[in-house]
């Protein structure tokens, strides 16, 4: 039940169908109920319905794939955001708030990892010129006793 902590963040689970369902439908499935959902303004289903099939890694394709854009874009060929009618602006601003902060630590992480990797090459650099001036210094010793 992962998906259920995501999408109570910013949108209601579809009740119209189980998350299963809209999972196992087919493109052509899919893009109908959609733009029924969208048809009635519902824009918390219907986001949540296009976020359900999207994620799911069956349909990973789909944002890659131009046909299925085009089809996509022809729901909401009418959306813009100087309209009034902005149909998932707010819910995507949602996600995208939502998204940032749990972003946040896993960015902290990566940059305290990044520093650590730093500090042992450092390390690594600073034994490395030691051991140079040892070798340097030997080769100048060398020569001078020849």
């Amino acid at each position: 039940m992962k998906h259920i902590r995501l999408y109570e963040y910013y949108s209601e689970l579809p009740t119209s169908f189980s998350v299963a369902e809209i999972q196992n439908m087919s493109e052509t499935d899919f893009l109908t109920n959609l733009k029924m959902l969208k048809d009635k303004g519902d824009e918390e289903q219907a986001f949540s319905f296009l976020q359900i099939w999207m994620n799911h890694p069956d349909h990973k394709y789909a944002k890659n794939d131009f046909d299925f854009n085009t089809k996509l874009g022809g729901i909401f060929r009418n959306v813009s955001l100087e309209s009034d009618d902005r149909f998932f602006y707010d819910k995507l601003v949602q996600m995208n708030t939502y998204l940032a902060k749990n972003k946040r630590p896993a960015l902290v992480k990566e940059i305290e990892e990044v520093k650590r990797k730093i500090k042992n090459y450092e390390e690594l650099l600073r034994i490395a010129k030691d051991r140079l001036d040892r070798l340097e210094f030997e080769m100048t010793k060398t020569i001078e006793t020849t």
